[in-house]
């Protein structure tokens, strides 16, 4: 009977500061989101909407740490860590990248004390390790370019009419250009 009235008294406790949403499995708090009403953000909102790799809702999550403090600071880093996998790497370093340098340092702290608090044990493992983009921009690192397919090498080359396999152009005296 004891074990049965504390396991209720663990899921009432617990119900308030867990809200799932959707099929991601983000984590999100009532009490972040009691303060999202307020500062006026669509929190859910944006987080559906980062979770698909949106970066403009993805930098409005990064700029909500501005709202938050204590025990709402880790739960929102928490929701952005949890993020970082979903959004994709790349586009959560995209969005960091656009914040100043103030916000980056208390973001990287914020998500590192996160790692602490998330119930998915991959996340718990060093982000440079998992998520080295995000980590690099928010250590103050210029964001990497992604490296250029084959594709996208013939393509260029295409647009500027440098194919190896092409004819020199002509002159404007109708005589070809030696290369």
């Amino acid at each position: 009977m004891k074990n049965v009235f504390v396991a209720t008294l663990v899921v009432v406790l617990m119900a308030p500061a867990l809200s799932v949403l959707g099929q991601s499995n983000v984590f999100i708090s009532n009490e972040v989101l009691k303060t999202a009403e307020w500062a006026g953000v669509k929190y859910k909102d944006e987080v559906k909407r980062a979770s698909s790799g949106n970066i403009k809702s993805i930098e409005k999550l990064f700029d909500f740490h501005r709202y938050v403090d204590g025990v709402q600071s880790l739960d929102h880093a928490v929701t952005l860590l949890e993020l970082i996998p979903l959004a994709q790497d790349r586009n959560v370093a995209t969005a960091a990248h656009y914040c100043n340098p103030k916000l980056k340092k208390v973001a990287l702290d914020r998500l590192i004390l996160a790692q602490g608090r998330t119930q998915k044990e991959e996340l718990r493992k060093p982000l440079q390790n998992w998520a080295p983009l995000t980590w690099a921009v928010l250590n103050g690192r210029a964001l990497p370019q992604p490296e250029a397919t084959a594709a996208d090498k013939t393509a260029k080359e295409a647009r500027r009419g440098t194919d190896a396999e092409s004819k020199p152009a002509p002159k404007t005296d109708g005589t070809a250009i030696e290369n």
